[in-house]
C-alpha cells in the first residue's frame, strides 16, 4: 500500500540520492575553482610587486591549465565518469593536479619570497582532511615536499643567483615539518570522521532492531498489538482521505487452552508460530497481520469487500486446518474462529473492533471453526458465510 516503499520508489530514492551525491562533488569542484582563483590572483599580485619574474608564454599556459584541469574535473562528474572509481570525489586526482600546476611558478620567484608562497601548497589539504586516509594524506605531504625539492634543484641549476642555499634547507625544513603535521591531523579527523559514521551507522541498527522489538511479537514474528493499532490508525486516517472502505477481522485459535493442557505450552507455542507464518503467506492482500494477545490475532484490510475477507479467511482456515501437530501418535489439528466487521463511514478503529469482536464471539457460539461478519449497522451481526 501507499505505507510501504515498492520497487519503484526504492529505485527513485537511490536515483536521488545519487544526484544529491553528484550536486555535491560538484560543488566541492566550484570551490577548488574558487580556491584557484585566489592562488592566481596572488601571483598576480607578487608579478606586479617584482617577487615574480613569470614569462608571459608560461603564465598562459599555468592559467591554462588551470582552467582545462576543472572544466575536466566538472565533465567527468556530469558524465558520471566518476563513479566508476572507488573514490567518485576524485580527491587525490584533484589535489595532485592542483599541486602540480601551481609548483611551475615557484621556479620564478624570488629567493626572499619563496617562501610565502608554499602556504598555496596547504589548499589540498582543505579539501582532503575529511576524505583521505592516513596513508594517502602523507603521501600528498611527501608529494608535496618532492615537488618543492625538484624546483629548488632547478632553480639551483638555472637561476643560481636566486637561491640562499641556509634559507632554502630552512624554508624546507619548516615546509616540511607543517605539512607532515598537517597530514596526521589530516588523517586523524578523516579517521574520527569514519569512525563517527560508524558508530552512527550502528547505533541506527540498534534503534532499528528496537523499534523491532517494540512492534514485533516475540513468539512469532509478526506485529504485535501496539503495532497493529499504530498501523491500523494510520491505515484508517489514510483511507478516510481516498474514501476508501476498510475492514477489520479478530481471529481466535479454537480449544487453544485444551492445546496447552493437553500437548504442554512448547506444542502450543508451535501452534502459535506456525499460524503466525502461515497467516503472513496466505493473507497477502491484508495491510497488517498481527498477534494481540495469547491466541488472539487481528488483521485489518483496506480498500476490500466482504466477498474478499471471507474468501481470504476461509483459504487460511483450509490450509491451517490440514496442519498436523504434536507426535505421530497423538497428532491433533487446530481450527481458528474470526469474526469480521466492515467500516461504517467514519467509524472509530475501537467500534470497528468491538463490532468485529462480538462477531467472533458469535461464530464461537455457533459451533466454532468459521467466519462471522458484521452487519453495516454497529451492533448487528449478519449471517454466517
Amino acid at each position: 500500500m501507499d505505507f510501504e516503499i515498492n520497487e519503484d520508489d526504492s529505485n527513485d530514492l537511490e536515483k536521488e540520492g545519487l544526484a544529491w551525491k553528484q550536486a555535491t562533488r560538484l560543488r566541492s569542484i566550484y570551490l577548488g575553482l574558487a580556491a584557484y582563483g585566489v592562488a592566481l590572483l596572488v601571483w598576480f599580485f607578487a608579478y606586479r610587486l617584482g617577487f615574480l619574474s613569470l614569462p608571459a608564454r608560461v603564465g598562459i599556459a599555468i592559467i591554462s591549465l588551470h582552467i582545462f584541469v576543472q572544466i575536466g574535473f566538472i565533465l567527468v562528474v556530469r558524465k558520471g565518469w566518476n563513479l566508476r572509481f572507488a573514490d567518485a570525489s576524485l580527491t587525490m586526482p584533484n589535489i595532485i593536479l592542483a599541486i602540480t600546476v601551481n609548483a611551475p611558478a615557484l621556479f620564478y620567484m624570488t629567493a626572499e619570497s619563496r617562501a610565502m608562497m608554499l602556504f598555496l601548497f596547504l589548499f589540498g589539504f582543505y579539501f582532503s582532511i575529511l576524505r583521505l586516509t592516513y596513508r594517502q594524506c602523507f603521501a600528498v605531504a611527501l608529494y608535496n615536499i618532492s615537488l618543492y625539492c625538484f624546483v629548488l634543484w632547478g632553480v639551483y641549476l638555472w637561476r643560481n643567483d636566486q637561491i640562499d642555499l641556509h634559507l632554502e634547507a630552512f624554508n624546507l625544513m619548516v615546509f616540511s615539518a607543517s605539512l607532515l603535521w598537517l597530514a596526521f591531523f589530516s588523517g586523524y579527523t578523516s579517521f574520527l570522521r569514519k569512525r563517527l559514521r560508524k558508530k552512527n551507522l550502528e547505533n541506527q541498527d540498534l534503534l532499528k532492531k528496537l523499534s523491532d522489538l517494540a512492534e514485533r511479537d516475540e513468539l512469532t514474528g509478526i506485529a504485535n498489538r501496539r503495532k497493529f493499532f499504530a498501523r491500523a490508525e494510520e491505515l484508517r486516517a489514510w483511507c478516510l482521505r481516498k474514501n476508501m472502505n476498510y475492514a477489520v477481522a479478530i481471529i481466535d485459535l479454537d480449544h487453544f487452552k485444551a492445546v496447552n493442557d493437553n500437548h504442554g505450552h512448547a506444542v502450543g507455542d508451535r501452534v502459535l508460530q506456525t499460524f503466525g507464518r502461515l497467516g503472513e503467506t496466505e493473507l497477502r492482500f491484508c495491510d497488517v497481520f498481527a498477534r494481540i494477545g495469547g491466541e488472539e490475532f487481528a488483521v485489518m484490510v483496506t480498500d476490500t469487500s466482504q466477498e474478499t475477507c471471507t474468501v481470504g479467511l476461509e483459504r487460511l482456515q483450509h490450509a491451517f486446518s490440514k496442519i498436523h501437530f504434536g507426535t505421530s501418535e497423538n497428532s491433533f489439528r487446530v481450527s481458528f474462529s474470526a469474526g469480521v466487521a466492515l467500516s461504517d463511514a467514519d467509524e472509530p478503529l475501537e467500534n470497528l473492533m468491538d463490532r468485529a469482536d462480538r462477531a467472533l464471539y458469535l461464530a464461537k457460539e455457533k459451533g466454532r471453526k468459521r467466519v462471522e461478519i458484521a452487519c453495516d449497522t454497529p451492533g448487528q451481526l449478519s449471517r454466517q458465510l
